[in-house]
């Protein structure tokens, strides 16, 4: 007699948790990209050559080189590919490039 509605409970209850782990992933990942934009760094690495794309991948157009130890500012990041990137602002460019390249703690 109990059964029916039992079982409608428990997939309500199983739904609304689905729904709240969802939502609390999404928001986490929001705040993960908004707080690591927002911070001057310098372009750091091993090689002295790190291009700066117009878009965020490495097929896109290359804007400039920029050399090691330049001054940047990120305003924004881009994680939708495999790889993290920053938009970053100098005195004379904006674009993007490879987070890997950018040191928030200068050499």
């Amino acid at each position: 007699m109990f059964k029916k509605p039992l079982t409608i409970l428990w997939i309500i209850t199983g739904l609304a948790v689905v729904l709240l782990l969802a939502f609390t992933l999404t928001l986490r990942t929001r705040a993960k990209t908004q707080n690591a934009a927002g911070f001057t760094g310098v372009i750091s690495g091993v090689n002295s050559a790190v291009y700066l794309y117009e878009q965020p991948n490495t097929s896109s157009h290359i804007i400039t080189v920029l050399d090691l130890g330049v001054s940047v500012f990120v305003s924004e990041t881009d994680s939708s590919g495999n790889s993290q990137w920053y938009y970053v602002n100098t005195k004379e460019v904006t674009g993007w490039l490879p987070a890997s390249r950018v040191s928030r703690n200068p050499p």
